[in-house]
């Protein structure tokens, strides 16, 4: 791989809430990367909200069909109550709704995979929610 590697690095989510711990450990992984050599760059990947609504898609009617009645029967409280707060957020769809979702999904695939050839690194916080 081409020397120096290229970093993509994001403290914050776009478009919604990073808890602050969170963006500090982004923010010094990147000093870290840059003293050791890698040329980090802020730059968001692409189609960020786009990937969260195409995965709530395909997510939503596989993992609340089959684990929500297993959280129901068997899951504390907490579980229970997550599994239907996102039933509210992100109905399950139908079978054309999680097919176009599949499709969907191909094409930000392939969008990923071109932006890390450039960037085969990536580093911002994994959990994060829309403000």
């Amino acid at each position: 791989m081409p020397r120096p590697i290229h970093v993509a690095w994001l403290a914050q989510n776009p478009g919604g809430y990073t808890h602050p711990a969170q963006a500090d450990a982004v923010r010094q992984a990147g000093r870290h990367l840059a003293a050791a050599g890698y040329a980090v760059e802020e730059v968001a990947p692409p189609d960020l909200d786009e990937i969260i609504d195409t995965w709530h898609r395909i997510g939503s009617t596989d993992v609340l069909g089959l684990l929500a009645p297993l959280m129901e029967a068997h899951g504390d409280a907490d579980a229970q109550t997550s599994m239907r707060l996102w039933r509210e957020l992100v109905p399950p769809t139908d079978l054309r709704g999680v097919l176009g979702a599949l499709a969907q999904r191909d094409l930000l695939l392939w969008r990923w995979l071109a932006f890390m050839q450039r960037y085969p690194l990536v580093v911002m916080p994994t959990m994060g929610y829309r403000s």
